[in-house]
């Protein structure tokens, strides 16, 4: 019992952790497995770089995590404990409630050349999908090898893989937490 054990989680704790996982540690990593995939076979061109060099699984995963982002989330809302002064030289107030955007930091042209573009030979890939500092998430390095295997796998297992639909045609599962692809109909 958790009153005899302070280090036990209570019910609701248990349940709140065990939801968390699921869907931080699975959905979100089956949804970027899915979407990377989609993006890939619709991109026969750098599908078939990376079957030519598997050395390049590594970086195409990370340029896949820059440019698709799965799901969204309260958990970037921050709060302001003090005036910050930003680079342009505005101030976010003590008090006022920011929204963070992964999406705006990964296509920054400051930080990536020609951020737009998919470019599995970027040597420096410094994206934010997994947050940074306190807020990085925990789960990172999993997701990363569970995305480099399947990528890894799925070409070398089917080395004829392609959409069976045109991709404007791919369905997505619009407006909950994740916005993946609900099917990727594929032909080999």
């Amino acid at each position: 019992m958790r009153d005899e054990d302070e280090n036990r989680l209570s019910d609701y704790e248990l349940h709140h952790w065990t939801q968390s996982l699921l869907i931080a540690g699975y959905v979100t990593t089956a949804s970027q497995i899915g979407t990377g995939t989609a993006v890939l076979l619709h991109r026969r061109d750098l599908v078939e770089q990376v079957k030519a060099d598997p050395e390049l699984v590594p970086s195409t995963v990370e340029e896949l995590l820059r440019t698709q982002i799965m799901g969204s989330s309260i958990g970037t809302l921050r709060y302001a404990l003090t005036d910050i002064e930003l680079s342009d030289g505005s101030v976010i107030k003590e008090g006022t409630s920011v929204l963070l955007s992964e999406e705006s930091a990964n296509m920054d042209e400051t930080v990536f050349d020609d951020p737009f573009t998919i470019d599995i030979h970027r040597k420096e890939n410094h994206h934010m999908t997994f947050g940074a500092g306190i807020h990085y998430c925990v789960g990172a390095a999993l997701a990363r090898m569970e995305l480099q295997v399947a990528t890894e796998t799925l070409l070398r297992r089917f080395p004829d893989i392609r959409l069976a639909v045109p991709a404007r045609d791919l369905p997505r599962g619009l407006g909950g937490f994740m916005e993946g692809f609900t099917a990727i109909p594929v032909t080999w």
